[in-house]
């Protein structure tokens, strides 16, 4: 049985360093890498070593084959890299042509890889390959992949033309594979496939169309898992045979585990934006986040990353029967939906290195407005699943809140307020919300209009290019951040006229202190927005705030219990009909 096959190239420039590294090059027309005279490949890259770890511990894998697909003569090292980043060598062979290595896998030590290196003497070419086992499937497994988008159907078609192409080229997983597409625009018009089908579906956001997604998989009747993709990744269709063989390899004591593939950045494609996620009820934290995977000392620490929490929705695999066993998701429309549904259901998440996506960076999606579903639903998760006191949630909501105020941007902490005001009206606020889409229209309405780098030089004489504001470095003496929110208090009579900068995603900064005007800058997007003293309006934010802040310190238990009393109804199949209209 194939594990991975070989991956060469793709698409997506500068990329190459995932692959393999050293004297060779890609033929794309050859359809074949090119090892030079006296050249070496090195494919332990992100994409071509072997995980054993992953094999022996979850599948019950003992040893491995390492074949090759090769014309002419060259020498092939089969190594190892530990833990402690060494590199051994454990088998050297001489091949002409193709090449066959077997690999017991059993005691090799915790923490490492598998990989290999191509040296051709007077050049060789390498046609494919792959890593493979004896092993038989020990489940027949059948994936229902689902895809929520809403009006992006130029990712979609992409995606979607992938897929058919994968299946077209190996007609066998016709049969292991299905797409459901759930149209929440229901502007999506594609070419009839009997590889996918599109439901139409109401804007219920990424929660609704993941979950309508997840019960059409459910409904199929014949479908042992679940994969969970965002509309506006870029995959390779291996990723799926990847997947879909460490599923059908789990052993009984793993079978329900989740299996999920990392998030590579679209705008820097070698780096890796998480491997999972963790979540201790006040703060979220991106797993190995920013590592640049073309380094093995990378490669290495994914090996031995930290146990996550949960795994993001643009590529997760969870089986079927986490519906029937743990509901549906929580109807939150957007963000946090993956945390939760994580959390609830996900005892064992399998990520590693060779599975991955590419998807645009956190960074490069920053909305102010965003911060009404993440304050709210992030509020909802700690109640629900962390033992937090109703000082710690109220203290986290005052210094988010108060951040902002500091900052002058009123229109975000008004979203936050609201979101905490929500989070107050505990479960029936989720389970008399009818129209979620319209709600979200009403939180959007009013964002700040960004404007370019070249346009805030022009009118603020700020050339935001020249500051690092992100790498400014944070407050760290408790005292001294405690005195910026003093700012808060400080008459208007002592605001300065000149503009001060921040990196939007940055904590509260000297720079903006005592500034009449603040421009929350994205140095990833080359944007910002400009926000204005206004003593009026932060009066009347403060007075709302202070007033959220004793509501929780008082009501905070109450509001846990009704919530945690009430889960199995919030994200039951009976809500979730009621808000698809059926």
């Amino acid at each position: 049985m194939i594990l991975l096959n070989l991956i060469f190239s793709n698409d997506i420039p500068h990329t190459g360093g995932l692959f393999y590294k050293g004297g060779a090059a890609y033929d794309k027309n050859g359809g074949r890498l090119v090892v030079a005279r006296g050249g070496e490949a090195d494919f332990g890259c992100y994409f071509n070593l072997f995980p054993y770890c992953v094999y022996r511990r979850y599948c019950g894998t003992e040893s491995v084959y390492l074949n090759l697909n090769g014309r002419g003569s060259y020498t092939v090292r089969l190594c190892m890299r530990t833990k402690l980043n060494s590199v051994s060598i454990l088998k050297t062979v001489q091949a002409d042509g193709n090449c066959r290595i077997c690999t017991d896998i059993t005691a090799l030590p915790e923490g490492g890889y598998l990989y290999f290196t191509v040296q051709a003497e007077q050049g060789c070419d390498i046609y494919g390959g792959s890593w493979e086992s004896v092993q038989q499937p020990a489940t027949d497994v059948k994936i229902g992949i689902a895809i929520c988008t809403y009006k992006r159907e130029s990712f979609v078609k992409e995606n979607l033309a992938r897929i058919a192409k994968g299946i077209t080229k190996e007609p066998e997983w016709a049969g292991r594979l299905h797409a459901f597409v759930v149209d929440n625009a229901d502007t999506l018009e594609v070419e009839k496939s009997p590889y996918y089908t599109v439901i139409k579906n109401k804007n219920l956001g990424g929660s609704g169309g993941f979950t309508r997604g997840m019960c059409a998989v459910a409904d199929g009747g014949n479908y042992t898992h679940m994969l969970l993709m965002d509309d506006d990744i870029s995959f390779d269709f291996e990723m799926v045979k990847r997947t879909w063989g460490i599923a059908s390899l789990l052993t009984k004591e793993h079978s329900s585990a989740t299996i999920g593939g990392t998030m590579l950045i679209k705008e820097a494609p070698c780096v890796q934006q998480e491997l999972g996620g963790t979540f201790n009820g006040l703060r979220i934290q991106s797993v190995n986040g920013r590592l640049d995977m073309s380094e093995p000392q990378n490669l290495i620490k994914n090996e031995n990353a930290p146990k996550p929490d949960y795994q993001g929705w643009w590529f997760c695999c969870m089986p079927v029967t986490y519906v029937k066993d743990y509901g549906l998701p929580h109807p939150f429309f957007i963000k946090f939906d993956d945390v939760e549904y994580g959390l609830r259901c996900s005892r064992e998440i399998i990520i590693d290195n060779g599975i991955a996506v590419w998807h645009g960076g956190f960074d490069y999606k920053s909305n102010s407005a965003l911060e009404y579903y993440i304050k709210r639903n992030e509020a909802a998760v700690c109640a629900m699943y962390y033992p937090l006191t109703r000082f710690s949630v109220a203290s986290k909501f005052l210094y988010c809140a108060h951040r902002q105020l500091v900052s002058k941007d009123y229109y975000c902490t008004e979203k936050i307020i609201r979101g905490y005001e929500d989070f107050i009206k505990g479960s029936n606020f989720f389970l008399d919300l009818t129209e979620p889409d319209k709600l979200n229209a009403e939180i959007m309405a009013g964002k700040p209009q960004e404007i370019d780098s070249t346009q805030i030089e022009k009118e603020y004489g700020i050339n935001p290019e020249s500051l690092v504001c992100e790498t400014e470095p944070k407050p760290k003496n408790i005292l001294k951040k405690a005195l910026l929110f003093t700012e808060n208090y400080t008459p208007a009579f002592m605001m300065k006229n000149k503009a001060g900068i921040t990196d939007v995603r940055a904590e509260i900064k000297e720079k903006t202190y005592l500034k009449r005007t603040v421009i929350r800058y994205n140095s990833a997007t080359h944007t910002g927005y400009v926000c204005t003293f206004d003593a009026k309006r932060r009066k009347a934010l403060r007075k709302k705030i202070t007033k959220i802040f004793f509501r929780l310190l008082t009501s905070y238990g109450k509001i846990k219990k009704d919530l945690r009393s009430n889960a199995k109804k919030m994200y039951s199949r009976e809500q979730w009909n009621r808000l698809f209209g059926e």
